[in-house]
């Protein structure tokens, strides 16, 4: 796990890691030419070693579906018809280290690529979700839509995906075994970087980031050597991509109550009327200010 930050409050601690990996797949490093990771195993028979085989980890290419029991919760929820635009569509995964577990590939410098990412596109002429059999569905992103303006970057997805734990503020071994621990008490999340509009409709989608799990999605041979992201700057429509879990809803015509309130501008002086006041002879032992006169 790469560097650590955790929030205090009064009475619960959270730590967030921007990837976690668990089991076997912490031994993963490297950049493989293959989509997924291999790992050299040692066997012995009687005392004597025998060649044996490396190990095959799953990767993207190997996975054609997700349980929806996966998602534990959404924001907004599903057909949500006023969701705050000035925040950020989220989902999260009951498992912490799930964005991760299929990536073939080690960490680079603190960075592990996520194998799914969260993608928010209008929900508009152009943009429509299909279910297929098996329970799949299939997005299309078609004119007038232009996919290379309405997908993320995937050189930085994993900037939007990070784990969490919750109730303990620890580092190092000891926020190992919390993810370890008790699973109600991590999760991970999967954030979608789109800045929304307000009164505007949108489809968020669940969706791998390599180009080998699209085609295992889709039914399509898989190339074990393909590397490929699953989109980049040259993707043309019309673009079909596999939907793990999607969910639609609709921003409405402000922000939050906080961004409301920083738009509040004192208002300008003015006078709404005037009227003449005869101080000459105020009374009350008060003596008049000499050059003034009724008027």
């Amino acid at each position: 796990m790469p560097d650590t930050s955790a929030t205090q409050g009064t009475q619960t601690a959270y730590s967030i890691v921007s990837w976690v990996r668990r089991g076997i797949g912490t031994l993963v490093t490297g950049q493989p030419a293959t989509n997924y990771a291999s790992l050299p195993v040692s066997v012995s028979v009687n005392g004597a070693p025998v060649n044996a085989p490396q190990i095959r980890l799953m990767g993207p290419g190997d996975v054609t579906g997700l349980d929806a029991r996966a998602v534990i919760r959404t924001d907004p929820r599903d057909t949500a018809d006023a969701f705050e635009p000035n925040y950020l569509a989220m989902v999260e995964l009951a498992l912490p280290d799930l964005p991760w577990m299929f990536t073939p590939t080690g960490d680079v410098n603190g960075y592990l690529q996520p194998w799914i990412c969260l993608i928010i596109v209008p929900d508009a002429p152009g943009a429509t979700i299909v279910a297929q059999a098996g329970g799949l569905s299939v997005l299309s992103l078609d004119a007038p839509l232009d996919p290379k303006l309405e997908l993320p970057d995937l050189k930085t997805i994993g900037l939007w995906t990070h784990a969490q734990v919750v109730g303990t503020g620890a580092s190092g071994d000891d926020l190992n075994s919390a993810f370890d621990g008790d699973t109600a008490a991590t999760l991970s999340r999967l954030i979608s970087p789109r800045r929304l509009e307000a009164n505007q409709g949108y489809l968020a989608c669940v969706v791998p980031t390599y180009h080998a799990g699209v085609n295992a999605a889709l039914g399509l041979p898989v190339d074990d050597s393909d590397v490929k992201p699953a989109w980049d700057s040259s993707v043309t429509a019309p673009f079909l991509l596999p939907v793990y879990y999607s969910f639609r809803f609709h921003t409405g015509q402000g922000g939050d109550f906080g961004s409301l309130a920083r738009n509040i501008k004192p208002t300008t002086a003015s006078i709404a009327a005037t009227r003449t006041v005869d101080v000459s002879a105020p009374g009350f032992g008060i003596v008049a200010l000499p050059g003034l006169s009724p008027g």
